[in-house]
């Protein structure tokens, strides 16, 4: 079996119960449709195995399987983190309309006026649609809408044929982070999981600065707490344009987050839920805060990444950032995508 017709369906995660049976993370969709393409051909890196699999089922949100051979749990531990490859004439005959994402990815892409964009890199589920990852001179995110921006597939000829602007990119996400050092949050955000995903397009990052929303030759952004109260806090008009300056350019629609200790703690089922929000206004607060005015009219959450104190929101925007890019799909690979069908 070549590498160019094997197909990944899934990864050994971990073992089940004392009788060798192993948990599945499928990547096929349902999740238990990868129990129906045994045998499998499991590899981890430059080692293969065949496998048959004897019986499996849905435990919970998890597909358990048990494999000949493997007997009991030491023999399947030895198998966590296992790649699962089928071949192609193991799947069943796309419908009418109907194409594999592996049988997509590979394709040359063109527009209907016969610009070449590239070949597509692999399919990814946003949840609206499914988009195709086009990548040619720079990479392109297109929706896989069939009759609309997808017009015409031809797998004999290997070509794919889009009803798309060149010029006109995509981006899932938009985070603005509101905040008195921007540079603090560019400079992290350039590096590692986010920096990739800004680079490819898959997120943007802006930044916005109180101090340039002020009227007084001094910048001035703090001032007593409206009310009363000790310390000083930052003032409630240059975060409120800085915030609508963010909003007009993105979206009305914008979630507006104020990360303060007194937020709601941070936990991944927040962050999975932010993940459907377009905008992400992030305000990372300074001195004691900020005018309480503005977290009553102008914010839509509080959010604290912990019961700790540290000197400003910054480090806990760039948490959250990081956090949220990495849920987002595209950001972290696409191999899970390959056993899908599009429809």
């Amino acid at each position: 079996m070549s590498k160019q017709q094997q197909i990944n369906v899934g990864k050994i995660s971990g073992v089940f119960g004392v009788k060798g049976w192993v948990k599945v993370f499928s990547f096929t969709d349902s999740r238990e449709n990868i129990l129906n393409y045994s045998p499998w051909l499991l590899k981890k890196g430059s080692e293969t195995r065949p496998v048959t699999v004897i019986d499996g089922k849905l435990q919970g949100k998890a597909v358990v399987a048990q494999l000949d051979g493997v007997n009991d749990r030491d023999q399947a531990a030895s198998l966590m983190g296992w790649d699962i490859f089928i071949t192609p004439d193991q799947l069943p005959q796309a419908a009418k309309d109907e194409y594999y994402w592996s049988d997509l990815i590979g394709l040359n892409v063109e527009t209907n006026l016969g610009v070449q964009l590239g070949v597509v890199e692999s399919l990814l589920e946003t949840g609206a649609n499914d988009v195709v990852i086009v990548k040619g001179e720079r990479e392109r995110v297109i929706p896989f809408l069939q009759g609309q921006t997808i017009i015409n597939i031809d797998l004999d000829a290997g070509r794919m044929v889009v009803d798309w602007d060149p010029d006109f990119l995509i981006t899932i996400m938009r985070f603005d982070v509101v905040t008195l050092f921007p540079e603090m949050i560019t400079a992290a955000a350039s590096y590692g999981v986010t920096g990739r995903a800004i680079e490819r397009k898959i997120v943007s990052l802006s930044v916005w600065n109180p101090r340039d929303y002020t009227h007084d030759k001094h910048r001035t952004v703090d001032d007593r707490p409206y009310g009363g109260g000790p310390g000083m806090v930052m003032k409630y008009q240059s975060l409120h344009d800085a915030v609508e300056s963010a909003k007009q350019a993105g979206s009305d629609t914008a979630k507006v987050v104020y990360l303060s200790p007194q937020g709601k703690p941070i936990s991944q089922a927040l962050l999975s839920e932010a993940c459907d929000i377009s905008q992400l206004i992030l305000v990372a607060g300074r001195y004691e805060g900020v005018d309480e005015r503005f977290v009553e009219m102008d914010c839509d959450d509080e959010w604290s990444v912990g019961d700790y104190v540290i000197s400003g929101g910054e480090l806990a925007a760039l948490i959250v950032i990081d956090a949220v890019t990495r849920l987002l799909p595209g950001v972290l690979g696409h191999e899970e995508s390959a056993g899908r069908i599009l429809i």
